[in-house]
């Protein structure tokens, strides 16, 4: 999507090398969720929802992209994780609002959800908008957006640690191949 807004934004044309790399992370991020069973991902059926979700990788992506038309003096990095954040809270307190009463259950309070918010306040949310800021700054957006294909491999990582899943041969081929991507894409760079 990032190369998709790029192109559509400022008329950035990816090369073939760059969109290869892309496409080999992406291929990744598959094997990790079909569980190694391309029949799986044929199998998916996709609903409304699935669309809204399109509609917020696209806005992260024009984010990612207008991100880069900010001169490092336009804001701190603290004042514009702020502005972000007041902005998610404009969307999200309405919405989760309306699933509560959609769906007339509340978040459980219990140790797990306690220990939980903290770490998404702290690491998923503070740290990550100020490191992915920090490199949209250095490498620029092209350069970044390959590395978003490392959240499954994470992901994965953090199921074996925490909820005792198993590690499967799917799983170290799917990141390898997500390495495999980002090191052609680093390695061949710019628009070659």
């Amino acid at each position: 999507m990032i190369v998709l807004a790029a192109f559509l934004i400022d008329g950035e044309r990816p090369s073939v090398r760059r969109l290869v790399a892309v496409g080999l992370s992406l291929f990744g991020v598959a094997v990790i969720a079909a569980g190694g069973d391309p029949a799986a991902l044929l199998s998916l059926h996709l609903n409304p929802w699935d669309g809204l979700m399109l509609v917020a990788v696209f806005g992260w992506a024009v984010y990612t992209v207008l991100l880069r038309r900010l001169p490092p003096s336009a804001f701190p990095p603290l004042v514009l994780l702020a502005m972000t954040t007041l902005f998610g809270l404009l969307v999200l307190v309405p919405s989760s609002l309306v699933e509560v009463a959609l769906t007339r259950t509340l978040p459980q309070a219990d140790a797990p959800t306690a220990a939980v918010v903290p770490y998404t306040a702290l690491f998923a949310s503070i740290g990550a908008y100020l490191c992915w800021n920090r490199g949209l700054a250095l490498i620029g957006p092209a350069a970044a957006g390959p590395f978003l294909y490392v959240q499954p491999a994470f992901g994965v990582g953090l199921a074996v640690l925490l909820l005792g899943e198993r590690p499967r041969s799917h799983h170290a081929l799917g990141f390898w191949l997500i390495l495999a991507g980002l090191w052609l894409g680093a390695r061949w760079g710019g628009r070659r």
